[in-house]
């Protein structure tokens, strides 16, 4: 950092002496060394608690090899000479011995493209902010049921370039489990591989919770009574805990809650569910999500995604769960003119309105019937190359 160091709050500004703008030759006669990208993250994850066309998360994970690294990232927009200084927070990773940083941008420009670094010593990545508007379409890949070791769905999801990928819980299948953690880490190696560009642009990822997020009684079915209670006892467990959950995911809404909406502008919504998993379908939740449909009347596309669906394609139709989403929650979508709600376990898309619930238990994208907005639903158990739109224009399966 050279002496013309501007100060501002908890941010640094440098600009590069103008020897940098030489050639790499002119670099070496003045004895300039690149700096070397020593440093590479154990994990690399993007997202977003509020307005992703002004805002952005950035977590990277360090491991003890790393050393007492400070939480610092480097950042700005593309082209220009200055990089940002900005400095973080960190807190564990669930019964591991690794740490999760993060930091969120904030007040940055919509629709525009960033470089950010994790210090010198660290390869540049980019990303980019959502629009503010819908002038141009905008694209992103939902799913659900990821899984640690498979791969396949972010594959795919890439080569459609999204803007960002909305993911409907059961992600590592890690069951809440102390002794499955590297189900995480595989988990992220992942995110990681394939869902960074060859250019270094990282593409966002918002999570809904699923079954598979929590701790629960099959992890232990083998075991007598004494050996289970002395395993929770170990590690702080107890039926359906979310182990994982809420320190891995920066997530919009109250701590510690598994519902919230995230606002893109005032152009679209998506509205994260908790289907009975932390959090009652009745109750609370559903009184929140009536005053959030509410409030947005104005809004054009509201999405919401849950992972237990209303509708399923091939589990009971008269489960618990299910009767209980479309008891409280389909009413409200049909009241609120809520046209498409995301729904996983049987990866199916439920299209609204029609007084019909569709559990499709196939793999499409669909356009709405301005084509401002392109979504594309991929499903683990049966991956596609390329698909055949369909255009939703009378709702109707």
């Amino acid at each position: 950092m050279n002496r013309n160091q501007i100060i501002n709050r908890n941010q640094k500004r440098w600009a590069p002496g103008s020897f940098l703008m030489g050639t790499l030759i002119m670099a070496s006669l003045i004895g300039f060394v690149q700096p070397e990208e020593s440093f590479d993250p154990a994990a690399i994850f993007l997202t977003w608690q509020s307005d992703p066309t002004t805002t952005m998360i950035i977590d990277w994970h360090t491991t003890p090899e790393h050393g007492d690294r400070p939480v610092i990232l480097h950042y700005k927009k593309v082209g220009d000479q200055e990089w940002i200084e900005t400095v973080g927070n960190y807190r564990g990773f669930p019964h591991s011995d690794r740490r999760i940083n993060r930091v969120e941008l904030r007040r940055l420009e919509p629709a525009t493209s960033y470089r950010f670094r994790f210090g010198e010593d660290s390869r540049e990545y980019n990303f980019r902010t959502m629009p503010a508007d819908l002038n141009e379409p905008i694209t992103f890949v939902t799913g659900g049921d990821t899984s640690h070791e498979n791969h396949d769905m972010t594959e795919v999801a890439m080569t459609y370039d999204p803007d960002f990928i909305l993911w409907g819980g059961d992600l590592a299948y890690a069951n809440g489990d102390p002794e499955r953690v590297h189900y995480w880490y595989g988990w992220f190696d992942g995110i990681k591989q394939h869902l960074i560009s060859n250019d270094g642009r990282v593409v966002p990822v918002v999570v809904a919770i699923g079954n598979h997020e929590l701790f629960g009684e099959r992890r232990i079915s083998d075991l007598s009574v004494e050996e289970a209670l002395e395993f929770m006892r170990k590690y702080n467990l107890w039926d359906d805990k979310p182990t994982y959950f809420f320190d891995l995911f920066a997530f919009p809404g109250r701590q510690e809650m598994a519902y919230g909406v995230l606002d893109f502008s005032d152009y679209m919504s998506v509205v994260l569910l908790d289907s009975d998993h932390s959090s009652s379908i009745t109750g609370a939740q559903s009184g929140w999500l009536e005053a959030v449909l509410s409030e947005r009347a104005g809004t054009p596309h509201i999405y919401p995604i849950y992972h237990v669906p209303a509708y399923p394609s091939h589990r009971s139709y008269s489960g618990g769960t299910q009767t209980r989403i479309r008891e409280n929650w389909v009413p409200l979508f049909e009241r609120h003119g809520v046209r498409v709600a995301f729904e996983n376990h049987n990866r199916p898309v439920f299209i609204l309105p029609s007084g019909i619930g569709c559990g499709i238990d196939i793999t499409w994208p669909a356009f709405n019937t301005n084509g401002s907005v392109d979504f594309i639903e991929i499903k683990r158990t049966c991956i596609l190359k390329s698909f055949t739109p369909y255009r939703m224009t009378t709702g109707k399966c």
